[in-house]
């Protein structure tokens, strides 16, 4: 019995003991905020577990459900179908104020087939959108929003590589 439990903690206890040293960035990834409450549904809620799980699966990042450990913040802000949505994103105003202001949004071509997941990322003071998109096949139900995080945590990777002296200052800087 002692094995068993030994086996089922191990991971636990891995997780706990996370070397943040080995790793790029410590990343917090969450709904949006209003209001003190956090701003949700299903959609959203599958696509914060899709994008965690994408991070997750790459050595540059570490996951964190504490907002003041992480190095970077995810916020999954909207996910639609098509160009029109996807130009609407902005007039959410109870998103744009806080997310989108300052931040440097994203321009992609779109098709009214094109499913979009869009985020903002924060790091210190910066701001960044980030869209993973993926083809909504005709026949294929499954997998689709998916493969957007998938793409988006991509692109976040990206980024991240090509800012990793930033953020490791960013790191080292004594808190404010």
């Amino acid at each position: 019995m002692k094995r068993i439990l030994a086996v089922l903690f191990l991971p636990v206890a891995a997780l706990c003991a996370q070397d943040t040293s080995r790793i790029l960035a410590l990343v917090y990834v969450s709904a949006p905020l209003k209001d003190g409450f956090v701003d949700t549904n299903k959609d959203i809620q599958d696509s914060v577990k899709d994008v965690q799980h994408q991070l997750s699966r790459m050595k540059e990042f570490g996951l964190t459900e504490n907002v003041e450990l992480a190095d970077l913040s995810i916020t999954i802000l909207t996910r639609g179908v098509g160009s029109e949505t996807y130009g609407h994103r902005l007039n959410y105003t109870e998103y744009s104020g806080r997310y989108y202001t300052n931040a440097q949004l994203t321009s992609m071509p779109m098709v009214a087939q094109t499913l979009w997941l869009s985020v903002v990322m924060e790091i210190g003071t910066h701001r960044k959108e980030f869209t993973g998109t993926a083809l909504n096949v005709p026949g294929v139900r499954w997998g689709r929003w998916t493969e957007c995080a998938t793409n988006l945590a991509k692109n976040v990777r990206v980024w991240a590589v090509a800012n990793q002296q930033q953020i490791k200052q960013l790191r080292r800087a004594p808190p404010h």
